[in-house]
This record gives C-alpha cells, sequence and structure tokens, in this order.
C-alpha cells in the first residue's frame, strides 16, 4: 500500500507536467514538384518538433550513381520549402532531406526521409513511322489527332495522342519532291481552329518542274479541296487566329483565305528561314542570318516580328558564341523547327546542330534535353535524302540534309519527328 504523501507527491508531479509525454521525433517526408515552365523543382516538407529540431538539410543527387550532396540547410523550424532551380531536362533527380534532432543531454541525432525521384520533360511514348517514311512535319488538332507527314512519302499518316494509328490520307499518287535549303523542304502542315488540316507539298514529276499544290481536309479525311500553288516551291505553311494561311515559297510570302483564295503576297528578306508559326499575333521565324558574311548576327535567331512583312522584330531568343569551342546554353547551332507555349511564354525549339530540343522562356534561355544516337531521348536530325537538283528539269541526287519537326498539343505534351531514326517521340510538357 503507497503511503499518503508519496501518493500526493506522484499526482502533484502529474498535474505539474499537464500529463503530457516527451515529443516524439518521426522521419521526415518529402514532397517534390517538377515544373517545367520554371525548370525547377518545388520542395516542402512537415515540420518537426520545434523542442528537438536542430536544421533539416536538403540533399540531391543527378543520376542513379551519383552520392548525395547539400543543397540546402535550414536552421529555423519553420522553414519547410526549398526549390532547385536550373535544371536540365535530360536529367534524372534525386532528394531526400535529413533531419537533426536531440534531446536534452544526449548526442545529436538524424532522421532520413524516403528518396523522391523525378525529372522534366520525361519521355512517354515512342513510336515508329513505315520504312521509308522519314517523319519531318507535325500537326495536332483539338481532338488530339496527331498528323505526320514525310520525306519519303505522298501521304499523311494520322495517330492518336497514344501512338495508335488512325490510318493515312493521300495527298498525290505520285512521290513527294523534297528540296535542299537550310533545312529539308518537304510537305508541311498547319491546322486550324476548326480541326481543318492544311497540307502544302511538292509532287515530283520526271523531266518536269516539281508541281506545287495544297489540300484541305475536314477533321473525318474529306478533301475539301487541292489549289495549285503557281511558280512556288512550297516550302513553309501557317495559319493566323482568324484562319488565314500563309504559304511561303523561295521568293513571296502567299497569304490566303481559309477557303484558298489569294489576299496578299510578301516579298522575302535576304535571311535564310528554316521554320515558321504565328506566336500569338506575332509572326515567328528561324532565321539563318550567320550565313551571310556582312551580318552582325553569327548564329540562327528564333525571331518574332509585328507582322508579316518582318519589318519590325518584337522578340530575339539565341545568341552568338563567345568563341569557336562554344556550344553553351542558349546557343542555337541548326535550328529546324519549333513550338509556342504562349501561356507560359515558353518556346521549344528542335535544333540539329546539337540534336537538342532548346527551351526558352520570355526569351532568355531555360533548359534542353537530347543528344545525337538512336535510344530514349536521343535524335537523328541529320541523313541521307534524294532531293530535287535542278528545279527546271526535275533532276535528283542524295544529299546530306538536317531535317525534323515539332510540335505541342492542347495539354502541352510535346511531340518529336526524329526523322532519321523514322519515329515520333512524345515527352511530358
Amino acid at each position: 500500500m503507497i503511503p499518503y504523501f508519496l501518493l500526493c507527491v506522484f499526482l502533484c508531479a502529474c498535474a505539474a507536467s499537464g500529463g503530457r509525454r516527451a515529443p516524439t521525433v518521426e522521419a521526415p517526408v518529402l514532397h517534390v514538384e517538377f515544373d517545367s515552365a520554371t525548370a525547377s523543382a518545388q520542395l516542402r516538407w512537415n515540420q518537426a518538433p520545434s523542442s528537438l529540431f536542430l536544421a533539416y538539410e536538403l540533399q540531391s543527387a543527378t543520376g542513379a550513381d551519383q552520392e548525395f550532396v547539400t543543397l540546402a540547410r535550414r536552421e529555423s523550424v519553420a522553414e519547410t520549402t526549398a526549390v532547385d532551380s536550373g535544371l536540365t531536362a535530360d536529367a534524372d533527380y534525386r532528394y531526400r532531406l535529413l533531419l537533426h534532432h536531440s534531446r536534452p543531454g544526449r548526442a545529436a541525432r538524424v532522421l532520413t526521409s524516403s528518396e523522391v525521384e523525378g525529372g522534366l520533360h520525361r519521355r512517354v511514348g515512342v513510336w515508329h513511322l513505315p520504312s521509308g517514311f522519314l517523319p519531318t512535319s507535325l500537326a495536332v488538332d483539338g481532338q488530339g489527332v496527331v498528323y505526320v507527314a514525310g520525306a519519303g512519302a505522298g501521304r499523311v499518316e494520322r495517330f492518336d495522342r497514344a501512338g495508335y494509328s488512325l490510318g493515312s490520307w493521300v495527298l498525290d499518287p505520285g512521290p513527294v519532291a523534297c528540296l535542299e535549303a537550310v533545312s529539308l523542304t518537304t510537305p508541311t502542315l498547319a491546322v486550324d481552329q476548326f480541326d481543318n488540316l492544311f497540307v502544302a507539298y511538292s509532287v515530283r514529276e520526271k523531266g518536269k518542274p516539281p508541281r506545287s499544290q495544297w489540300t484541305k481536309f475536314d477533321g473525318r479525311g474529306r478533301r475539301i479541296w487541292t489549289h495549285a500553288l503557281e511558280g512556288i516551291f512550297a516550302r513553309h505553311l501557317a495559319i493566323d487566329a482568324s484562319g488565314q494561311v500563309f504559304v511561303e515559297g523561295f521568293n513571296q510570302l502567299y497569304q490566303f483565305s481559309a477557303q484558298g483564295e489569294p489576299m496578299a503576297h510578301f516579298p522575302l528578306p535576304s535571311l535564310p528561314v528554316s521554320s515558321l508559326h504565328f506566336w500569338k499575333t506575332n509572326f515567328a521565324v528561324l532565321v539563318f542570318p550567320h550565313l551571310f558574311t556582312d551580318s552582325e548576327w553569327q548564329a540562327p535567331r528564333l525571331v518574332a516580328y509585328a507582322g508579316p512583312e518582318r519589318e519590325e522584330a518584337v522578340m530575339v531568343m539565341g545568341r552568338d558564341p563567345l568563341s569557336s569551342e562554344d556550344s553553351g546554353a542558349g546557343l542555337l547551332h541548326w535550328p529546324l523547327d519549333f513550338a509556342v507555349d504562349e501561356a507560359a511564354s515558353r518556346v521549344f525549339v528542335l535544333d540539329a546542330g546539337s540534336n537538342s530540343v532548346v527551351v526558352f522562356r520570355h526569351s532568355r534561355f531555360l533548359t534542353s534535353w537530347g543528344r545525337a544516337g538512336e535510344g530514349e531521348g536521343a535524335f537523328r536530325l541529320s541523313g541521307t535524302v534524294e532531293v530535287v537538283e535542278d528545279l527546271l528539269s526535275g533532276t535528283t541526287a542524295h544529299r546530306q540534309v538536317m531535317a525534323g519537326g515539332i510540335t505541342r498539343d492542347h495539354e502541352g505534351y510535346l511531340y518529336i519527328a526524329d526523322t532519321f531514326n523514322n519515329r515520333i517521340q512524345k515527352f511530358r510538357p
């Protein structure tokens, strides 16, 4: 039987402590969100008990074989967020959090969270085209149908967003004509706001000049019309927000209505162009000023002009090399095509010179990914193709050329025409 006075002491001690147990410490839980729009990782974790807290230590590693290094240290218990910026899109990142804690009179201890892995613009699909197709131009309609044209076939292949074939639409029974310019000129595609598909292309005829024309299909594959493009070799095709169509030849830019009626034409500047698209109301083109000895620019640029006259530049992306060995961020070597993310002010440029996708945001370099090869996320954008050598006679020859294409769907997924691997690769937004 416990003496009365000892019972009183015990009850008083319990009252003084409020009946509380000493706080316990558990391993922290780390959450990571990868944000491709800013090329960063947003990190957050649960707050530790303040009475035992010493510090948070955030660690990161690139790739499965690399050791963890300290990214940040937080010595305030309330600081439970961090940002890792400047991420490269073709790298795998791993993160973990170390919680340093101690009880009074005891040595410091460390609890470690589970590892969190991720990255930007990871590949989510790949599909191959029929042998010899050589995909070069892409478009996606509002229903998610992916259209593909190539250098080796007079038809358009169609896929759903998972890569399953939806059949093909024939352009012309004859072989398409390809032309070697700064990039390979092949059939080019564009989709309007009503999911009509426009295709500008040239047909090869033996002993004759290539026959240039363009075709309009509705979303069900019905050919609405085919019109001749007199006097030009169709090179680029773009549609503005009002549905007007612009087709670029060698010396003129032609403007048509959605019904194919001629509306205007504009002389072309002397600078070679490899691709054109509309960026909101701006007329954006990839130019190669470095091919002219009197140019101030020593590398290609993506330039957005106020209009098709190309008299006023409102945005310029790209830079000149700092030396002959410079291959660093933001330098375009041989850009082929680009896709615009208007909501995030981003543009994705497919660059054959570096076999990569180079991303700009607010006209500044953001990130990139890719390399030469056949593996995941690798591209082959240089190869040999039969091209028209003489526009008057239609004679052909095999040439080493640069070719490839890129587009985005309404959810932001990116599709790459990996021409000389004869496949389409799909990447996350």
